[in-house]
């Protein structure tokens, strides 16, 4: 497995991802369109990697930030001694954010993060496990249905269908009948 392979991947789900969202949002909003998406985001592309790559592990974690503080209970599932953690922006500043770990058969490991560039960043991001801009303060067992709502959950596997529909069509359920998805329609 290379690098490559999986920004090909990102090359390939962005777009969707940002039409997605164009379609999700009822009214403009200054920022990088991708700001608070990361979650809903990483659900679509999680099941993605994993039809994409069948020989990997997927794991999507992250970590609270300085914008997120701490509450009552939260040594329950946040390693305060990595707080803050998540994605260090462009100023500097550590900012709450979910991201996919993956392991490859080979060993190959990665960071996944198709919005990076909520915090400055590029537009998708396929890292070192070590790159320093992340900190993953979740503990270990910590796991999908933890970080996930059951809204983000939803969005992100219509997000996936969406890319099956495009790029597995054989996939797709009868009833879509002969109905084609461009990467321009919204």
């Amino acid at each position: 497995m290379t690098r490559h392979e999986v920004e090909n991947v990102l090359d390939v789900y962005r777009p969707l991802l940002e039409a997605k969202i164009d379609r999700f949002l009822v009214t403009a909003r200054e920022g990088p369109k991708t700001a608070g998406f990361c979650c809903g985001s990483s659900a679509a592309l999680i099941k993605l990697l994993e039809v994409r790559f069948p020989e990997a592990s997927f794991t999507m974690t992250g970590g609270y930030g300085a914008d997120t503080a701490p509450c009552e209970g939260s040594e329950e599932y946040l390693d305060h001694s990595r707080y803050p953690g998540g994605m260090i922006d462009t100023d500097g500043n550590w900012r709450g954010h979910f991201w996919i770990e993956s392991v490859f058969a080979d060993g190959t490991a990665f960071i996944v993060d198709a919005t990076a560039d909520q915090f400055g960043h590029p537009v998708a991001v396929v890292a070192d496990i070590d790159d320093r801009r992340y900190r993953k303060n979740l503990l270990p067992d910590v796991g999908y249905g933890d970080i996930v709502t059951d809204a983000e959950d939803n969005w992100g596997e219509q997000l996936f269908q969406e890319w099956s529909y495009r790029h597995m069509p054989e996939t797709a359920p009868v009833w879509l009948g002969n109905i084609s998805f461009s990467p321009t329609a919204r």
